[in-house]
């Protein structure tokens, strides 16, 4: 609920112009970073992001933010066979057939970020609960607080995906691959994801030697997990450098389901600009990118 509030009070406070989304972001970076980031004269990773952020044509970056509308850009680079199949979708949760929908799937929505809801039974789903839910996400704006505004202009959408086998109570991993203009720099790692806990363990991983650097990580996020080499690391790579051709940053998000690569999101503005890798690390990522 706090949540909710604060991210409607600033949508307020930027339509009466009492603060605009630079000012918003540069605040929020600061109360993380106890520094104010140099969006002119950028150096690290996430000011990189803010000066492209801020300074740059998103336009594009609301198409492919939007988790359906991206779908057509993976298809027109010759991929949509990394497309998970979509079932159905809707402006809300009362346009979806769901009586018609197979045992399994996943509810989400297009705009937003953790609006993801795993079905593995369809028969024990309290279903008008679930409609419930998926109406809230669809009301709740999401970009204004969080000062990224190429996804304030997604419509909201409902759709629902294939599930992806993964184990019960966990969701597949998630390979984030760091990509800039094409070339593939490295993964930031995410498994144990647990949909119940909200909780997950991140890592950073060289790529292609699949070398993990804990060194890297926040000291707060840094643990023992680790997973071997993935059999289509290849593939994932030259999906992700497909992807990015063309932009100066840009996470791909991709999945690796038996010996299937899958599509998951393109993210332009990684935690809104404000990730917290090492300061040293940040620079490192910040010397990738060319701007324009």
């Amino acid at each position: 609920m706090a949540g909710k509030f604060v991210e409607n009070a600033v949508r307020m406070a930027q339509k009466c112009h009492l603060v605009t989304p630079r000012f918003i972001s540069c605040l929020r970076h600061y109360c993380k970073f106890r520094r104010w980031p140099d969006i002119d004269h950028p150096r690290t990773i996430n000011e990189k992001v803010l000066h492209l952020l801020f300074n740059t044509d998103t336009s594009l970056w609301t198409r492919l933010a939007d988790k359906l509308a991206v779908r057509e850009f993976v298809a027109s680079r010759g991929l949509a066979d990394i497309l998970p199949e979509v079932y159905a979708v809707g402006d809300r949760a009362a346009d979806i057939p769901w009586s018609r929908l197979p045992g399994s799937f996943v509810a989400k929505t297009n705009h937003g970020c953790g609006t993801v809801h795993l079905v593995r039974d369809k028969a024990t789903e309290n279903i008008p609960a679930l409609c419930r839910k998926i109406d809230r996400w669809l009301a709740t704006p999401f970009g204004y607080a969080t000062a990224e505004p190429h996804y304030t202009r997604i419509v909201p959408r409902v759709y629902i995906e294939e599930l992806l086998p993964c184990q019960p109570g966990s969701q597949p991993d998630d390979y984030k691959f760091w990509c800039f203009d094409g070339r593939v720099f490295g993964c930031l790692l995410c498994t144990c994801r647990d949909s119940a806990t909200h909780t997950a363990c991140f890592n950073w991983v060289d790529i292609p030697s699949w070398t993990y650097r804990p060194e890297v990580m926040p000291p707060y996020s840094r643990n023992d997990h680790r997973i071997p080499k993935p059999e289509m690391l290849d593939r994932m790579i030259e999906v992700a450098s497909i992807l990015s051709k063309g932009f100066p940053e840009v996470r791909v998000d991709l999945y690796c389901v038996g010996g299937r690569v899958y599509f998951g999101e393109m993210t332009f503005t990684s935690n809104g600009g404000r990730d917290g890798y090492t300061p040293e690390h940040l620079i490192t990522l910040g010397n990738q990118v060319i701007l324009p």
